[in-house]
């Protein structure tokens, strides 16, 4: 038996205002994810709510304590309890500082684990049975981390006029996802929300069609063959109503009392109960909520979107949170088009920029779009720069036909 004690997080997730354990991950809240990989582990004890170690009751049973706000998978849990056990002394889960998911991923746009040495330190700790201690001895986890090239954006040449000293060739490096066999990412802001739905969950999911292969290209090719030919694994709620001209790809988990629409695609998506696709639009690498609705010919490419919303546009590598609008003739943008003027050496004139806290810094990624929080509405003719924060209870109306939102 072991023992499980929860450590709190009162921090918030700007613009969802609310902290990230009741935050949805693959349509459930990061809490009921982890009830979820120890219920398969067969781990059946409630566990205990905790604010520090020191709060910790000695136990004849061994125990496991971690943060609230990190989305993990089975498959680490397994990995560290049973390096863990073999110590028999109290152990921290530790990566090292070149694992990729954590040098590429997690490391922008602000640390979400304590740095010692050449280790990331995570909030994830083991006790032997009967041991209090607090003299940690990491245990080092690989995540077996896999590069996968999604796209390239293509080069833009230097800008005319004066500034174009200052504008030198830009290349955009292609987008490289860094996709682990083992995840584990600490959820302190929205960008990394937004990778745990579809980095660490749905491509985490898709890899295990071909685990076995070391090369990741390959992987994502033959992905794509089987998915093709609708291998994976689909799995449909009750009562659904799936128009028979609509394509559905696995690995795709489909909620209850959902509504397809003639030439939907579905394609390694997460989509929530009761929620409505209308006819000839597409989920591609998505999330689309419970009770939410995407109308007609709009797109969901690797990106959220939260329970009650409503969607009329294109949005990629964004995250919209529950009960928002998305007016038609809106643009959701997603990469920075021409060099910006920084004037800073350090910041990275293409790389999309993202706040933390009240710091505008590199966000990690060349293609990113904006954070749009809860009850907020945008009305056509819109346009919202990349890596953009909409606050939650915002309407945003076109200002002479349109309005743009660049800070």
């Amino acid at each position: 038996m072991i023992r499980r004690y929860i450590l709190e997080t009162k921090q918030v997730i700007h613009p969802f205002e609310s902290p990230a354990s009741k935050l949805p991950v693959l349509n459930k809240t990061i809490f009921e994810h982890q009830e979820d990989v120890f219920r398969h582990l067969k781990i059946k004890e409630k566990p205990l709510f905790i604010s520090s170690l020191e709060e910790i009751i000695p136990s004849i049973s061994q125990s496991l304590v971690y943060r609230d706000d990190i989305y993990f998978n089975k498959e680490l849990v397994l990995e560290f309890l049973n390096k863990a056990s073999a110590i028999g002394k109290p152990a921290r889960l530790a990566f090292l500082d070149t694992d990729p998911c954590f040098s590429v991923h997690t490391y922008y746009p602000q640390h979400t684990m304590e740095h010692v040495g050449n280790l990331y330190m995570g909030d994830f700790f083991f006790f032997p049975a009967g041991v209090q201690e607090r003299d940690f001895i990491p245990v080092i986890i690989d995540t077996e981390s896999v590069s996968l090239s999604c796209f390239s954006l293509p080069s833009l040449g230097s800008e005319a006029g004066p500034r174009s000293s200052n504008n030198l060739l830009a290349v955009f490096p292609p987008l490289q996802l860094q996709v682990p066999r083992l995840s584990y990412i600490a959820i302190k802001h929205w960008t990394q929300l937004l990778f745990a739905n579809f980095t660490w969950g749905i491509y985490c999911q898709v890899r295990q069609l071909n685990i076995g292969l070391k090369n990741q290209n390959v992987v994502f090719r033959k992905v794509l063959s089987y998915l093709s030919k609708r291998y994976g694994q689909i799995h449909i709620g009750r009562d659904c109503q799936i128009d028979p001209t609509a394509t559905i790809i696995g690995p795709t988990t489909i909620g209850d009392g959902v509504i397809i629409g003639p030439n939907v695609t579905i394609a390694a998506a997460h989509i929530g109960d009761h929620a409505v696709l209308e006819p000839s639009c597409t989920v591609w690498f998505g999330v689309l909520g419970a009770k939410s609705s995407l109308l007609a010919n709009k797109n969901i490419i690797m990106s959220c979107v939260m329970s009650d919303s409503i969607i009329n546009t294109d949005i990629r590598f964004s995250i919209v949170g529950s009960r928002s609008f998305l007016g038609a003739g809106s643009h959701i943008t997603d990469c920075i088009l021409r060099n910006a003027d920084e004037g800073e050496p350090k910041m990275n004139a293409p790389m999309v920029k993202v706040i933390v806290g009240k710091e505008i810094v590199n966000s990690g990624y060349y293609v990113l779009g904006p954070a749009i929080g809860n009850r907020v509405k945008i009305g056509s003719g819109v346009i919202v720069y990349p890596g953009r924060v909409i606050k939650s209870d915002s309407i945003i109306l076109p200002n002479q036909g349109y309005n743009i939102i660049d800070k």
